[in-house]
């Protein structure tokens, strides 16, 4: 119920609660159990969450030999397992998102093999190109930086 309070010159409306209060005892004493609940639900619905199935690891397939009489006047099309066992152990290799360079280093260059998969995204990656630099960073032949490797290797 309202009652109009007059006075003064400023009219003010009061509200006449009857007696009760806002927020009642019962009110507080349920903030105080969701308190204590809350924390028990949140770890039984944590419990209860699943988890990612292990995805099985496929073991990887032996390289194959490379041949003794490889044209060394161009890599592509050799997987990374052909290179290595071409060249040896790669210096360096980097995997960036589907491709991967392999980074050889021979007596007198160093010889970069880009590998990516075939144009359909599946498959073994295969060298699509090459770069070869002397030690002083200048670009030279890539098939004279083979050759050299391979000669290096040879000895």
């Amino acid at each position: 119920m309202s009652v109009l309070l007059e006075g003064n010159s400023d009219a003010r409306l009061a509200v006449d609660g009857g007696g009760h209060k806002l927020a009642t005892v019962a009110a507080a004493r349920h903030k105080q159990r969701m308190r204590r609940l809350f924390p028990f639900a949140a770890l039984i619905t944590a419990a209860c969450a699943s988890t990612p199935a292990p995805q099985p690891v496929t073991p990887a397939a032996a390289p194959a030999a490379a041949s003794d009489n490889h044209d060394h006047r161009s890599l592509n099309g050799m997987t990374a397992g052909e290179l290595i066992e071409h060249f040896g152990k790669p210096r360096l290799q980097i995997v960036e998102g589907s491709g991967t360079k392999l980074q050889f280093m021979g007596p007198a260059c160093v010889l970069d093999a880009y590998l990516y998969p075939p144009g359909n995204g599946g498959g073994t990656p295969r060298v699509t190109e090459i770069d070869a630099r002397n030690f002083q960073g200048v670009d030279v032949s890539a098939q004279s930086c083979v050759y050299a490797l391979e000669q290096g290797r040879r000895r």
